[in-house]
C-alpha cells in the first residue's frame, strides 16, 4: 500500500514538473557550472587535438573542482559530464 502511494506521489510530480524525482542527483543538479565547464573544455582542441578526458580532469582540478574525496574526476565521471543533455 505506500508503496502504490509513494509510485502515485512520484508519477503525479513527475507529470506536473517534467522533471526527475527520484534517484540520486547527476552532475548537472549538483553542480551545473562544473558541466558548463567540461563542456566547454571538450569542445575547444588544443593545437589543433581535442583534449583527453583526463586532461579536462587536470584542467577542472586545476580550477578547484574535484571529487568528494578530494582528488581529480575520473575520465568515466568526465564522460558522463560530457555526454550530458543538461547544461
Amino acid at each position: 500500500m505506500v508503496v502504490s502511494k509513494l509510485k502515485g506521489a512520484w508519477d503525479r510530480k513527475r507529470r506536473e514538473t517534467g522533471r526527475k524525482v527520484e534517484g540520486p542527483k547527476n552532475y548537472a543538479e549538483r553542480d551545473a557550472e562544473l558541466v558548463r565547464l567540461a563542456k566547454r573544455l571538450h569542445r575547444y582542441p588544443i593545437k589543433g587535438r581535442r583534449r583527453s578526458l583526463r586532461d579536462i580532469s587536470k584542467a577542472l582540478a586545476g580550477l578547484g573542482y574535484v571529487a568528494s574525496s578530494g582528488k581529480p574526476y575520473g575520465a568515466t565521471a568526465v564522460a558522463r559530464m560530457v555526454e550530458s543533455k543538461q547544461p
